[in-house]
């Protein structure tokens, strides 16, 4: 069936094309509060135009050589992929979609990505795993682009792209696992980074061997990758662990503090340490600052170099009633350490107060910035470093202990 010209304007109409393809070579509007819904295959052929600012509903397979796109004025525009048989998405050209829904109940993966899609909205994975892994596609979201509803059984498995500044958690997986990375905002609009997940070792390609000396046991069973294409901002990086499935047992049951992502140097040719602040409900894992570099991260257990135990008390209320005033650390001088600094971030990894000699004469954080000067920082939750030297046996060691500090 050739489709020349359909305009589809009248406010709550339904409407549907059945053949065994529906090939567009003119223009199909879709307007506003209306709903055309395809049950065939759909071929939108090189001089066909799909403006779609209402409901699409596609039980077939899908091919764009031509334009597919949306009034960026409009933000209701939802195309759905609605099929209960694999569906495959083709073409030569990229469809620029506002809002798109996966929600395919066939075996999984459901949904075969061979081209790249761009995504301004919001993706729902309502149900069905999108693979562009194994045929070269890849899912694109736009600066205000987001997700909901991923879970084990919806989600993408291949090179997931984000562009813009703002935060955002990757949809990514692989197989039956859901394993999904976060990044923090940047600020920076023109970045671009681009994140996979795989449940694979990575030591054959990335050798566990080479490693710092604070790294004790690397992940043997899968690994992230985030690349920046684009951009001048860098972030800080979450990935998440499931003991049921993925992570091993040595690494996902470690103590918090020794529980820290891990990532490839090519610089150094070696594994290196980014840091770890671990959320233990949500079982994730965030670099306390801006990842030092990009590439392959997993999931590591680092060394306890510390002969002694701190205590942080990661709660602070600068109100004067004597309660909480300052962030408060034991075990500092108790470990003999030869020389201390504190240092907090703010969620986007920016540094708002820096202090060598923490304790001493009145060297404490109390809410205020000192790189704002007299700036009381706004409630909220931050990233803390404490970065200590110690003299071990004649031999002088390190130690980084990080977390969450939470300022009201």
């Amino acid at each position: 069936m050739n489709v020349n010209k359909i305009l589809f304007f009248l406010p709550f109409c339904w409407c549907a094309v059945e053949a065994q393809v529906v090939s567009n070579t003119g223009v199909i509007t879709i307007n506003p509060k209306t709903t055309m819904s395809i049950v065939s295959d759909f071929d939108n052929k090189s001089n066909g135009t799909l403006w779609n600012d209402g409901e699409l509903s596609l039980l077939g397979h899908f091919n764009n050589d031509g334009l597919v796109t949306f009034s960026p004025t409009i933000k209701d525009g939802n195309t759905r992929f609605d099929g209960n048989s694999k569906q495959v998405i083709t073409g030569t050209e990229i469809p620029e979609f506002q809002n798109i829904m996966f929600n395919n109940s066939a075996a999984q993966p459901a949904i075969e990505l061979h081209n790249e899609i761009n995504i301004s909205g919001t993706a729902d994975f309502a149900q069905g795993i999108v693979n562009n892994q194994d045929f070269g596609g890849m899912v694109v979201f736009e600066e205000n682009g987001n997700h909901v509803h991923t879970n084990t059984s919806s989600f993408a498995t291949g090179e997931v792209t984000k562009k813009g500044g703002t935060s955002f958690t990757f949809p990514v997986g692989a197989g039956d696992h859901f394993r999904h990375s976060e990044i923090t905002g940047s600020k920076d609009a023109s970045n671009v980074f681009l994140a996979n997940y795989f449940t694979k070792n990575s030591n054959p390609s990335w050798p566990h061997s080479k490693k710092i000396e604070e790294i004790d046991v690397i992940d043997d069973r899968e690994y992230w990758t985030l690349e920046k294409k684009g951009g001048k901002g860098d972030v800080m990086l979450t990935l998440s662990w499931d003991e049921s499935s993925t992570t091993p047992g040595d690494i996902a049951n470690a103590e918090e503090e020794n529980l820290h992502i891990v990532r490839w140097s090519t610089e150094k040719n070696m594994w290196v340490d980014e840091g770890g602040v671990v959320d233990v409900s949500n079982k994730t894992v965030s670099t306390p600052v801006s990842v030092s570099g990009y590439g392959v991260f997993t999931l590591a257990k680092v060394f306890a170099f510390l002969p002694c135990k701190l205590i942080v008390y990661n709660a602070v209320s600068p109100n004067g009633d004597g309660m909480n005033d300052y962030f408060r650390v034991e075990g500092l001088n108790a470990c003999s350490i030869s020389h201390n600094s504190v240092q907090i971030f703010n969620r986007w990894g920016v540094m708002v107060y820096e202090e060598s000699g923490y304790g001493e004469s009145g060297k404490l954080f109390r809410g205020y910035s000192n790189k704002l000067p007299n700036k009381l920082l706004p409630a909220g939750t931050y990233f803390y470093i404490i970065n200590m030297s110690y003299d071990a046996g004649g031999k002088s060691q390190s130690h980084k202990k990080s977390g969450y500090l939470y300022l009201n």
